[in-house]
């Protein structure tokens, strides 16, 4: 089987829509939560509500309004970490496929994920469901294909950003990984 040279720049490529995804599903979320919020508000002041139920829900908006900034902020950390290419590289064996069900995302946001793929130390990888390695003009494939391609006993190149949650997979008998780029 031919090989696909791997870079972290290519791996770059790979995890950066995944994160960015993740920000879209955030500012989505609170910008419909704000809107209902200001509804509710607006809606009870109409109503001529006690100022002490406004001002609860106007301090359930500043709390809603900090958690989202601290998630923007943290998602924004990651991005620039994975910009300067500080992410965690590892080697690790598969040792089981799983197949169903939805898993939780790449920084914890639901998504649909219904293959995983486990290995010997660094556990389990819940495989995107997009189009992957869209760089690679061999092995471009969706999460069915890299699920399918995976045999026990697989050597691959594991990417985490904390060194813990795996968020990209590369099966070492496609992708040869280089170090540093040529």
């Amino acid at each position: 089987m031919k090989k696909e040279i791997l870079t972290k720049e290519k791996m770059k490529s790979d995890i950066l829509p995944l994160l960015l995804g993740d920000i879209a599903g955030s500012v989505v979320a609170y910008i419909f939560l704000l809107l209902i919020g200001t509804f509710v508000i607006l809606f009870l002041r109409s109503i001529n509500v006690t100022v002490k139920i406004g001002f609860i829900l106007l301090i359930l908006l500043i709390v809603l309004t900090t958690a989202f900034l601290l998630c923007l902020t943290y998602l924004l950390i990651l991005i620039y970490k994975v910009h300067k290419l500080g992410f965690i590289i590892k080697t690790d064996t598969l040792v089981g496929k799983k197949e169903g069900g939805g898993h939780p995302g790449t920084t914890g946001w639901t998504g649909y994920r219904p293959y995983a793929l486990n290995f010997a130390v660094c556990h389990k990888f819940n495989i995107p469901a997009k189009m992957n390695y869209k760089w690679s003009l061999l092995y471009s494939m969706d999460e069915k294909g890299i699920f399918n391609s995976s045999n026990l006993n697989d050597q691959f190149i594991l990417v985490s950003l904390n060194g813990k949650k795996i968020i990209m997979a590369y099966n070492l008998k496609m992708f040869d990984f280089q170090k540093q780029n040529r």
